[in-house]
């Protein structure tokens, strides 16, 4: 398959066996999907395998809730009922919004690095975060780590991090919203 808008795939995407997440089924992605392979073993509904590796460019989706959104990312994604991933290549103006953790989105002009996911048990995904480096004209720095994501409760990250550059009167944009509002305030006036 080559060519293809995954608006165009929506309804296969919101058929996926996703444990009845609104929150995935309602990501309403967008993106170009170059070349695919797709494989499916099983009912349209509930399907007893399935696996996907493509190349994507542009792909975007809206977060709900706890889940950020993104815009303008590009590389290779590969996943199964197991577990995925996803190789980040040479991005160029990508947004990324985590509203639970951030104020504002994060323009970047840089974003490279793996991620992948493995489902544990039907209740629990881990996530690993695999030397993301991220740049833009305010900062550049590199993120590795993981999230363990339980069914039920917020979840455990374990995030390791460094900073290569930062312009000192952007600091406050990229403070997380649990250091206090009046700190951030602050720094944002000097």
């Amino acid at each position: 398959m080559t060519g293809l808008t995954l608006s165009a795939l929506k309804p296969i995407i919101r058929q996926l066996p996703l444990d009845d997440n609104l929150a995935w089924r309602s990501l309403d992605p967008s993106g170009f999907i170059q070349q695919a392979k797709i494989e499916w073993q099983g009912d349209i509904y509930q399907p007893q395998r399935y696996r996907f590796q493509g190349t994507l460019n542009d792909l975007g989706w809206q977060g709900q809730a706890s889940l950020p959104s993104a815009q303008g990312l590009s590389g290779q994604l590969e996943f199964s009922e197991r577990g995925g991933r996803i190789r980040l290549r040479g991005q160029q103006n990508t947004q990324l919004h985590l509203p639970e953790v951030f104020a504002q989105a994060w323009s970047l002009q840089q974003l490279e690095g793996d991620l992948s996911w493995q489902r544990q048990t039907a209740q629990h995904i881990a996530v690993e975060v695999h030397q993301l480096r991220f740049a833009n004209s305010d900062l550049a720095g590199e993120v590795e780590g993981r999230y363990d994501y339980h069914s039920g409760r917020a979840g455990d990250i374990h995030l390791t991090g460094q900073l290569h550059r930062l312009q000192a009167s952007q600091v406050a944009r990229y403070l997380p919203l649990v250091l206090d509002s009046e700190v951030r305030q602050w720094l944002a006036q000097v």
